[in-house]
């Protein structure tokens, strides 16, 4: 079990579907946190940000006129007055490896998927919490290490057509 704490958080909830922004508020006030923001897009919650701090974002991928994958290149700017290392988590349906890619290429801290449980959106909280991801910064981007490893930590094994073991 966790030590860690969701009571007195400030989230940013980015959803354009009310009903959803909604469910993610109201499971957020059942883990204990009162502080939540509400935007509908992406440039909404660029401003939304301008006027308060947060703690963490949940957002969406698809929105219009700006979406998740866009607003979370807008806010790993550098140089744009807000904070960029802040943690962002991307809830959406569209889980296409394609689009998961491209939602941590632009700076998104982890991926859940929907539909979203109040289990699995607490775990992903907690993890983002106990274990941030190592940032960086460049001359255009602000945020977690965007960083893919192409060598292997660990050596495998293949032991028959159907398993392969770390060794």
């Amino acid at each position: 079990m966790s030590n860690v704490k969701l009571t007195g958080l400030s989230v940013l909830v980015v959803e354009d579907i009310r009903a959803m922004r909604a469910i993610i508020r109201n499971t957020l006030r059942n883990f204990g946190i009162d502080d939540i923001a509400e935007a509908s897009d992406g440039q909404s919650a660029l401003e939304e940000l301008r006027k308060k701090s947060v703690d963490i974002v949940i957002t969406d991928i698809c929105m219009t006129p700006m979406d998740g994958i866009e607003f979370t290149r807008q806010l790993r700017q550098p140089k744009n007055g807000l904070n960029p290392y802040v943690p962002v988590l991307m809830v959406s349906g569209h889980t296409e490896i394609s689009r998961v890619k491209d939602a941590l290429d632009a700076g998104v801290t982890a991926f859940l998927a929907k539909p979203v449980t109040p289990e699995n959106l607490r775990k992903k909280l907690i993890a983002i919490l106990e274990a941030p991801p190592q940032l960086v910064q460049t001359r255009n981007y602000c945020g977690p290490d965007r960083r893919r490893s192409s060598v292997r930590t660990r050596k495998r094994r293949r032991v028959s057509d159907n398993a392969v073991v770390d060794v």
